[in-house]
């Protein structure tokens, strides 16, 4: 028997011990047998969460951005906008999309090149290229919203401002 072992039974004994002693010198007709049997269970359970909370490792709590989720660029609102590009059906949603990345695009030409599209339209349309001066002169036709490979290049390119 391992010296760990030989202390937690010394415990129990003792513990036991003191226990009896305290029951008997009240007069309270401790029952020694049911007195060792609750000492040893709850000892038991103590001892089995302290042994196997040795064995158990730190929990890995993976983020949303560690997990791969996003995969497209470090600004959230282009992930947002990715899945929300999914089914866009009516003119409404085309107008108000439109209208959500023209934004995004202003506010990363603000905050990449501190450039105010309407403040300095020449500038901005050097730095965003013929696709996106035309993506934000007018909304593209539907059909244009429905192709994944025309929305994920407006993207890319929103991202890379």
């Amino acid at each position: 028997m391992s010296v760990a072992w030989r202390k937690r039974v010394a415990f129990v004994a003792v513990t036991w011990a003191v226990l009896f002693a305290i029951t008997a010198a009240a007069q309270t007709d401790p029952e020694p047998f049911l007195l060792a049997s609750l000492i040893v269970g709850a000892c038991a359970v103590i001892w089995l969460a302290v042994d196997l909370s040795d064995l158990a490792e730190r929990a890995q709590w993976s983020t949303y951005a560690l997990s791969g989720g996003r995969r497209r660029g470090a600004d959230a609102r282009v992930g947002v906008l990715q899945r929300a590009l999914v089914d866009v059906a009516t003119r409404d949603d085309r107008e108000r999309l439109h209208s959500v990345l023209v934004g995004l695009i202003d506010d990363r030409l603000a905050a990449h090149h501190g450039i105010d599209r309407a403040a300095e339209p020449a500038r901005a349309e050097e730095i965003l290229g013929d696709e996106l001066s035309r993506f934000i002169a007018a909304p593209p036709k539907p059909v244009y919203f429905g192709n994944p490979v025309y929305l994920s290049r407006i993207l890319t390119d929103i991202e890379h401002l």
